[in-house]
C-alpha cells in the first residue's frame, strides 16, 4: 500500500479544485499504453481520470506531495531518507507496479542511486538549512 498521496489543485473552467486522490497512484499504474511515457508526476500535472477514461487538463495542475519532507529530514542516511528516495522514484520513474518501480534493488535508496537521481537530485543544499536562515533577521547591506 502506498502511504503517500497526491493533492492536486487545478483550474478547470475558472475554478480552483483541491482534493486528495490516493487512488490516483493505482490508476496511474493501470493506465493505457499510450500514457506509458509519462511519470506519475507528469500524469498528475496533465491528466485526470473520470468516467473510466483519461482526459487532458486544459491547464497544467499544481501537484503537492504528501507527506512533504522538510530540509532537515532529507539528510542522507536519516530516518526519512529511504522514504524520500521511494517518493522520488515513484514520482519520476515509469512503472506499472511497485515491483517494477524498485527493480532488482533491495532498497529505494539503492534504486534512487541506480536510476541516476542522486546525481540530478532536486534537493538544493540551501533548502536543507532554510529553518536556520528563517530565524536570522534580515540585515540591510549598503555598498
Amino acid at each position: 500500500m502506498l502511504s503517500s498521496s497526491l493533492r492536486r489543485s487545478h483550474d478547470v473552467n475558472g475554478e480552483d479544485v483541491v482534493g486528495t486522490e490516493p487512488s490516483f497512484v493505482i490508476l496511474y499504474m493501470t493506465c493505457p499504453f499510450e500514457y506509458e511515457h509519462f511519470t506519475l508526476l507528469q500524469m498528475a500535472k496533465k491528466h485526470y481520470f473520470s468516467k473510466n477514461c483519461w482526459y487532458k487538463f486544459k491547464v497544467e495542475s499544481i501537484v503537492c506531495i504528501i507527506p512533504e519532507l522538510e530540509g532537515s529530514e532529507l539528510l542522507e542516511n536519516s530516518e526519512n531518507w529511504e522514504l524520500y528516495c521511494r517518493q522520488q522514484v515513484l514520482l519520476h520513474h515509469h512503472y506499472h507496479n511497485l515491483a517494477k518501480a524498485i527493480g532488482e534493488c533491495e532498497t529505494w535508496t539503492i534504486r534512487y542511486v541506480d536510476l541516476g537521481f542522486a546525481m540530478n537530485d532536486s534537493v538544493n543544499i540551501t533548502d536543507l538549512f532554510d529553518e536556520e536562515y528563517e530565524e536570522i533577521e534580515d540585515i540591510d547591506l549598503e555598498f
